[in-house]
């Protein structure tokens, strides 16, 4: 019973989500394309939404759930208008809304990642959108750079070299990232998990035979492109530092934690695929004391399956 409601559930969000994100999308090219007044864009796809939103809370009764569709309905509108400048604008500085294209690709693969294999644990925090200080602080940043110098040097922000380059980083950054969300499927979590659960497996398959973390290398890039796309030179320095940082940190602590859980799998996984994040590398003797750590828990679990045998054969044996 609590699984058919769960299910239901499920559906319901899924296919709200959908219908708010394909008719907040569609309404808002086709009004931004004919250049109708943006008020009565936002009141006419506010409407719409609230109708949709409506008849899917009444059936799910699950008011939570309303900042979800309210933050896929801006991201739309967003997503919307930075389209129609790209491809209608005279404008050739365009760069800003590829930047807020991507933002919200990456934003919705977030969240339905999390939909889809993780349902008990989606949240409006799902979207990535606050996911900490440091992400909205540097966010921030970037924006702020980009329309500061583009108010001053507008000439110099237009460069075609640096959009191309941001672009394809973009691009293979989304391929990384996202295929690393839909490839570990139930497998892909957020946090760092410091168990190992029963149902966690080493993946190694599609992306991952590409880069052992390719969510984090996917990162890395698509956060570099966004700020060679804007040609935001302070930015681009200050995230190379930041973001080799934070990964020097977690990938050694994930590469410990994984050893630890696969042993030698994981160690002849890591002898074949490189992590792709240049001048990140494991200590030997972290690798050694991992390895002696999953051999001894091994060892204790085969014991342990051991004694219980032998005290169910007793059992049997004095019936």
């Amino acid at each position: 019973m609590e699984n058919e409601k769960l299910l239901k559930e499920y559906n319901c969000i899924y296919y709200s989500q959908i219908i708010i994100i394909f008719i907040s999308t569609i309404i808002s090219i086709l009004f931004f394309y004919f250049l109708i007044n943006f008020k009565i864009i936002l009141t006419l796809v506010f409407l719409i939404l609230l109708i949709l939103i409506g008849l899917s809370l009444k059936k799910l009764n699950y008011i939570a759930r309303l900042k979800e569709y309210y933050i896929s309905y801006i991201l739309c509108i967003i997503f919307s208008y930075s389209l129609i400048r790209i491809l209608y604008t005279n404008d050739f500085c365009i760069q800003i809304h590829i930047y807020y294209i991507s933002l919200v690709i990456y934003h919705f693969a977030e969240y339905f990642s999390v939909l889809i294999y993780h349902f008990n644990n989606l949240t409006f925090h799902s979207f990535l959108i606050d996911q900490s200080k440091e992400w909205m602080i540097t966010t921030g940043a970037s924006f702020l750079e980009f329309y500061i110098e583009n108010f001053f040097f507008h000439k110099y922000k237009c460069n075609l070299f640096f959009i191309i380059i941001g672009v394809v980083c973009l691009i293979i950054g989304h391929i990384f990232r996202i295929g690393a969300l839909f490839t570990g499927k139930k497998n892909f979590t957020h946090l760092i998990s410091y168990k190992k659960k029963k149902d966690h497996v080493l993946v190694t398959n599609g992306i991952y035979s590409f880069s052992r973390h390719p969510s984090y290398f996917g990162f890395y890039l698509w956060s570099m492109g966004t700020e060679i796309v804007t040609f935001n030179p302070i930015c681009i320095i200050v995230y190379l530092i930041v973001l080799f940082k934070f990964f020097d940190d977690r990938i050694k602590i994930e590469e410990e934690l994984l050893i630890e859980f696969f042993g030698q799998e994981y160690i002849d996984y890591r002898n074949k695929v490189p992590i792709l994040i240049p001048f990140i590398k494991l200590d030997e003797n972290i690798i050694k004391n991992s390895l002696t750590k999953h051999n001894f828990n091994k060892e204790i679990k085969q014991n342990l399956n051991e004694k219980i045998h032998e005290n169910d054969d007793l059992i049997d044996y004095e019936e």
